[in-house]
């Protein structure tokens, strides 16, 4: 959720947006659509409030799961990705609200009055669960409150269009058990499970999964159901119901190669060694004249991309030439004496920084603010990997400062219980949505995924990492999220279209 909370959050379905006023607005986004994008607006389609006003903060948080704590006025929302009910905590008699932006056509409840259903002029009908008797009134066409004030669990849902009478009975049947607390775990290589807390009655929760989820779950011998009949409509595809606490997401096995795949045809290797030693031969005649970190990661990449190539086909008289500008280039930024650029740590938000961006948020495309951060650290991490290669006592005087710098876009969180991590967890890499975001904390500009192929090689430069330094433990725990970010990565860059 952005700091600007003006801006609204996609939590799948829903589209939120929370107000300084003891409320929060439910958008069941409609799409638009081009040849070229897809985009889906807020509009409030329904909010819940008390006129109890209270400022609001994030109480806790975890992967999958955020709690906002309305303080003077005992609301409290915990939000999850994919649930198809958004679920407030009253925790002392209060007086509710449900607006509405357009005529409420008719209020039905059950005779517990724990089931109201809300229809609106525009077809969309809400249900709002409650875990004791909640008697609501229509106060005008666009106003329901409660007779009296009330405390306990409330969950709001909206019933999908498709199939209503299932969704309805889906939703009904599920409605007691809510997600507190959801994390996601990279323990096992090329495997991702998603593990749920949860309170209130019931077995097992009602979570959605998009379709990257579906390609990848595992349901056989797992204790989770998928019902196919029970969608959502989002902007990533549709949302379908998964029944279960814990799913496990699982890719095949991605081998990790210093070399092209398919090799080189050896008809070729003179051709390719000449255009090599034109290249390496201007290195020093054509200096890096950049001192922008994006840039300059990008120009030392090549030069170490050369390096594989050059052993690939077995031209390992240029290799020498290679590691020494390597290390020349390098060098500076990991010991610090790069005069006008480097590497800071921001305790703040845990993570490396450029220096330009800790006193200029504009700087280095955003760095300062962990903006195109895993691209960026990922080209770096790709001609140390390569460099530690060629040369392994460099490799070992480095490698802390190697590690440090992987650990700002890919820590998996995993610390002894009473030692907190210098880093942010996974940083970039949305563990909902399966791709990484290239704009973080920048709020003028929308979260976007850019650019897939540098998400793709700053995951595939920490495994080459972990492989060159032969540490095993170190190594799996890159090669587990290294592995599935790079696999997942390639199927969403297949079918990257533009979101707005």
């Amino acid at each position: 959720m952005k700091s600007n909370s003006d801006q609204p959050s996609f939590i799948h379905p829903y589209l939120i947006k929370l107000s300084p006023t003891s409320s929060l607005s439910l958008s069941y986004p409609s799409l638009s659509s081009t040849s070229s994008s897809i985009s889906h607006s807020f509009s409030p389609d329904f909010t819940i409030s008390t006129p109890q006003h209270s400022r609001h903060l994030i109480s806790s948080f975890n992967d999958l799961t955020v709690t906002v704590d309305f303080l003077s006025s005992a609301f409290r929302f915990v939000l999850a990705r994919g649930c198809p009910y958004v679920t407030l905590e009253v925790s002392r008699p209060l007086p509710l609200c449900f607006s509405t932006k357009v005529v409420i056509k008719s209020i039905t409840s059950s005779s517990t009055q724990t089931k109201n259903k809300i229809e609106l002029a525009n077809k969309q009908v809400w249900v709002v669960y409650s875990s004791s008797e909640l008697t609501l009134q229509k106060k005008d066409d666009n106003h329901v409150i409660s007779s009296k004030p009330y405390s306990g669990v409330v969950r709001i849902s909206i019933i999908p269009t498709e199939n209503s009478n299932k969704g309805e009975e889906v939703l009904d049947l599920y409605s007691t058990c809510y997600p507190t607390n959801g994390e996601a775990v990279f323990a096992t290589p090329f495997r991702l499970d998603y593990k749920w807390e949860k309170k209130g009655w019931g077995d097992n929760l009602l979570m959605l999964a998009h379709p990257l989820h579906l390609k990848l779950i595992s349901v056989y011998n797992s204790g989770i159901k998928v019902l196919d009949d029970f969608r959502y409509k989002s902007i990533d595809g549709d949302l379908v119901a998964v029944i279960g606490n814990q799913w496990s997401l699982r890719v095949d096995h991605v081998p990790i190669s210093w070399h092209s795949k398919r090799g080189i045809s050896e008809e070729n290797y003179p051709e390719i060694a000449s255009a090599i030693w034109k290249d390496v031969g201007e290195l020093y005649s054509k200096p890096i004249s950049t001192t922008h970190s994006y840039h300059y990661a990008m120009q030392i990449y090549r030069v170490a991309r050369l390096g594989l190539i050059a052993e690939e086909i077995n031209c390992m008289d240029v290799i020498p030439a290679i590691r020494e500008f390597l290390k020349g280039s390098i060098e500076p930024w990991l010991d610090g004496s790069f005069e006008k650029n480097g590497f800071l740590y921001d305790e703040k938000w845990g993570g490396i920084v450029c220096k330009p961006g800790s006193t200029d948020p504009g700087a280095d495309y955003g760095f300062g603010l962990f903006n195109n951060h895993h691209f960026t650290l990922g080209y770096f991490v790709f001609c140390i990997a390569v460099l530690a290669k060629f040369d392994h006592e460099w490799g070992k005087k480095f490698k802390g400062h190697a590690y440090a710098i992987v650990a700002s876009y890919i820590n998996l969180g995993k610390k002894a219980k009473k030692e907190k991590s210098k880093y942010a967890k996974l940083r970039a890499f949305d563990a909902y949505k399966l791709h990484s975001w290239t704009n973080l904390l920048h709020d003028e500009h929308p979260r976007n995924s850019e650019n897939p192929s540098s998400s793709i090689n700053a995951y595939y430069s920490a495994s080459l990492l972990g492989n060159v330094y032969g540490d095993n433990r170190s190594r799996l725990r890159l090669l587990r999220h290294g592995g599935m970010s790079r696999k997942v990565g390639c199927m969403k860059g297949s079918s990257v279209r533009r979101i707005k």
